[in-house]
Parts: C-alpha cells; sequence; structure tokens
C-alpha cells in the first residue's frame, strides 16, 4: 500500500529535477560570464592589473568599453566601500543613450546594466563617477549572451590633472537616488568638462584628480600635493606607483591647478609649478600641455593665477619646450554645490576650452591626429 505513493513521489521529483536541469542547460547556453581579463574590453584609466581576471582602479573617469549581441547585460563588479557610508557611483551608457548613474550599494554587486534589447550588437561605456577617496572598484566582468570583437574607433587620449572641478564634484545638482551623504550624490566625473570636451573630438580622457589638492597646499585626506600623488595608480597611496610606459601618451594634458593652494608667494608657486610641468613633460615627451587657471576662482584668487600661470609657460618656454600653453578662464563658475561649477557651467568650461582649441587650428579629431609626432 505504501509502494505507490513512494513511487508517485520519486517520479514527481525526478520530475522537478529534470525541469530544474532543462532550465540549467537552456540557461548556459543562452548566458556566458567573460571575465576582466578577455581581450574584447577595453580599459582606459589607472587600471590594477596584478590580480588575475580582475580589473581594479581608483581614479574618477576611468573607463571600461565593449559590445555584446543579445537581449541582456549583467555587470559584476565589488566596490571596496572604504567609508561606511559612502559606495561609488558608476554612470553606464548604452548604445550612446541617456546615462545611467548606479550607485553600488554592497560589497559585491550584480548590475543588469540592459534588458529587453534587440538580439543585436550593442555598445556599453561604464565610467567611474567618484573619486578616488571613495575607494576602488574591482571590475570582475559581465554576464550576457555574447562578447562581441570591434575595433575601438578613438585614437586621441586627453589628461586633465586637476583637483574637484576636474573630479566633478557638485556637478550633478539633483540626484534621483540621494543617499543622504550630498558630496558622492552630487559627484559625477563622466558630466566634468574633461570627458564632456574629450567626447566633442571622440577622445578618451583620463582625469587624473583628487578633491583638495593643490601643487603646495592640499586638503585631501593625506595632505600631499599633486606632484607626490601624481606618480600612484591611486592618486591616494593605496596603491603601487604608476607605471608611466603603460598608458597612451595623451595628445593633450591640461593642468587646471592652484585653486587650493591660494594665494601663494608668486616666486615659489612659479617654481613648483614650473618643476611639476617638467615632470609630466619627462613622462610624455610629445604631448601638448595647457596649464589653465581656476575656473571657480574668486577675485583676488583669479588674479593672482593670471599673473602666475603666464609666467608658469614663458619660463617653461624658455627652457626650450615649445608645446605648452597658458589658458585663463574667462568667467567665474561658482553655481554648484559648495561654490563648485555645476552641471551646466561644466559645458561652459568645456565651451571655453574648445574655443581655445580651435584658435590653435585644432578644430577637429582629425586636425590633432595630423600634427601628432608621436
Amino acid at each position: 500500500m505504501k509502494t505507490r505513493p513512494i513511487l508517485i513521489n520519486a517520479v514527481i521529483l525526478a520530475g522537478i529535477f529534470l525541469l530544474y536541469l532543462t532550465i540549467y542547460l537552456s540557461q548556459s547556453k543562452r548566458n556566458h560570464f567573460y571575465n576582466a581579463d578577455d581581450h574584447r574590453f577595453y580599459f582606459t584609466g589607472r587600471f590594477d592589473t596584478s590580480e588575475k581576471k580582475v580589473k581594479k582602479a581608483w581614479d574618477p573617469g576611468v573607463c571600461i568599453e565593449f559590445m555584446f549581441k543579445g537581449s541582456f547585460c549583467d555587470l559584476v563588479v565589488e566596490d571596496e566601500h572604504r567609508h561606511y557610508n559612502k559606495n561609488n557611483v558608476l554612470v553606464v551608457v548604452v548604445d550612446g543613450q541617456k546615462p545611467q548613474r548606479i550607485r553600488l550599494n554592497s560589497g559585491h554587486n550584480q548590475l543588469k546594466i540592459a534588458k529587453g534589447l534587440s538580439k543585436v550588437a550593442h555598445k556599453v561605456l561604464i565610467c567611474k563617477a567618484t573619486e578616488s577617496y571613495i575607494g576602488s572598484i574591482k571590475f570582475l566582468g559581465v554576464w550576457c549572451k555574447d562578447l562581441v570583437k570591434y575595433k575601438r574607433n578613438k585614437k586621441l587620449l586627453f589628461e586633465f590633472i586637476g583637483d574637484s572641478m576636474t573630479c566633478g564634484s557638485g556637478a550633478d545638482s539633483k540626484p534621483e537616488k540621494p543617499s543622504g551623504d550630498n558630496w558622492t550624490d552630487l559627484e559625477n566625473a563622466y558630466v566634468s568638462f574633461g570627458p564632456v570636451l574629450s567626447r566633442r573630438y571622440n577622445a578618451k580622457w583620463m582625469l587624473s584628480s583628487v578633491s583638495g589638492i593643490g601643487l603646495m597646499k592640499s586638503f585631501t585626506e593625506s595632505d600631499k600635493n599633486m606632484p607626490e600623488m601624481y606618480q600612484y595608480t591611486s592618486l591616494d597611496e593605496y596603491s603601487e606607483e604608476w607605471m608611466f610606459d603603460k598608458q597612451q601618451e595623451p595628445d593633450l594634458v591640461f593642468i587646471t591647478l592652484g585653486q587650493n593652494d591660494g594665494i601663494q608667494k608668486p616666486e615659489k608657486f612659479i617654481s613648483t609649478y614650473v618643476d611639476f610641468v617638467k615632470f609630466v613633460r619627462s613622462k610624455f615627451p610629445h604631448s601638448r600641455i595647457i596649464c589653465c587657471s581656476s575656473p571657480m576662482a574668486q577675485p583676488n584668487l583669479r588674479i593672482h593665477l593670471n599673473k602666475c600661470i603666464p609666467q608658469v609657460v614663458s619660463r617653461v618656454r624658455r627652457g626650450g619646450d615649445k608645446r605648452i600653453y597658458s589658458y585663463c578662464f574667462k568667467d567665474v563658475y561658482n553655481s554648484g554645490h559648495k561654490s563648485h561649477p555645476s552641471k551646466a557651467e561644466h559645458l561652459r568650461i568645456a565651451d571655453e576650452l574648445q574655443q581655445f582649441l580651435k584658435l590653435k587650428g585644432w578644430n577637429t579629431e582629425q586636425s590633432l591626429l595630423d600634427q601628432r609626432i608621436h
């Protein structure tokens, strides 16, 4: 009498097992995990590649680009979660559509960055919106149907060395999902003037920037200045020294420092700036270097920087370096969070810099490529 229920239960369990096995096999054929070492991923910025199958980065603006085929894509990324109440934020752009601003919520994150798409090839850009002191991210890979090999058509690279303005601090005036911490909620490297300008030239970008940093005086976690921090992969001493020969030589290097230094003795400031420019030149012998004033400086500091920065460039040029220029901003941009440039003002800062480039004859991507000497 008991044999029949046992057999029925066994058949039911076998059926359930076969159903789950069928679903699993179906999913395994449809879904694939591609780890970060896959050659079809492109990386721009200071990435630590010492750990197998993982790409680690601290700096704002670091980018990962790839193409996938299929209707969906999940991103797998770890957040260092260095501060208990702060998490890194990513900006994700799929097929050039409206950027998604995604806050990481835990140490390990699997994020559905695309779903319900047509089953053709789709292009993805992932940009770290927050800066080094928030901590690192570890890119582990993506789940999708197929990763697609393609040739990236971005040949130019622009590097932007600076402080909180270059990081995009205060640029996002109305975050969609505030966490209660305004500073990180409102920071967005993707919409800062550097990446904005770069996209106009179809260029890759690197942001070598830290909030509060200066040439001689800084208000960072370590209180160290840019000439010291520029040598590290993370720009905050939580990593090894950066191997400059690993990166592409930038076509243009913009240096926007001096806001956090305040008004210093001119000769000391100029000599410190000159030494830093010479260090940058030692790493990038062919780059055009543009030394900029602070876009958010108050009148007295603005006058100070407008006098000192052209003298820096003049002194370097007298030493034989003719690929260096100065630019002093015409307007003041400080209507965003804590007197930083707003998102709209970052567009105007990029407008000023683009106009300067046009006056130099660098109107387009091709005009810069034509004048390369490296």
